[in-house]
Order: C-alpha cells, then sequence, then structure tokens
C-alpha cells in the first residue's frame, strides 16, 4: 500500500471534527501563498510592457522626490 493510499485510508475514517483539526495543522504547516491583489498584478502588466516608473535610488531619495511632486 503506498503512502497516499494509507494516508486516504486513515482520513476515511476520521470524524469531520478530526479532520477539521487536521486541516488547520496542514493550513498552519503549509502556509498560503502571497497572491498579489488587482492593482499590484496591474501593475506588473504596465511594467511588462515598458510604462510605469522605475527608481534605482535610496528609499530617501525616493520619499524626498515624491514629496516634491
Amino acid at each position: 500500500m503506498s503512502t497516499r493510499e494509507l494516508a486516504y485510508n486513515i482520513i476515511d475514517q476520521m470524524s469531520d471534527e478530526q479532520i477539521e483539526g487536521l486541516l488547520m495543522l496542514l493550513k498552519g504547516y503549509f502556509p498560503q501563498k502571497n497572491i498579489p491583489n488587482n492593482e499590484t498584478l496591474e501593475a506588473f502588466d504596465e511594467l511588462d510592457n515598458n510604462g510605469g516608473f522605475v527608481f534605482s535610488g535610496t528609499t530617501e531619495q525616493l520619499f524626498n522626490e515624491l514629496a516634491e511632486e
């Protein structure tokens, strides 16, 4: 019996509450990936199409430039 089949057999014998607990444990062990929101995806597209604004200075320089605008 493969490991996957053994896992399926164990899960089949668990109560709903036990399965919920297992899912909570697994979600903590395998954190969700950060998925960019629509605004971020649009910014990526803009940069991919040679648009947008690329800044290569320091953070302090960036904030100073933004404050001037």
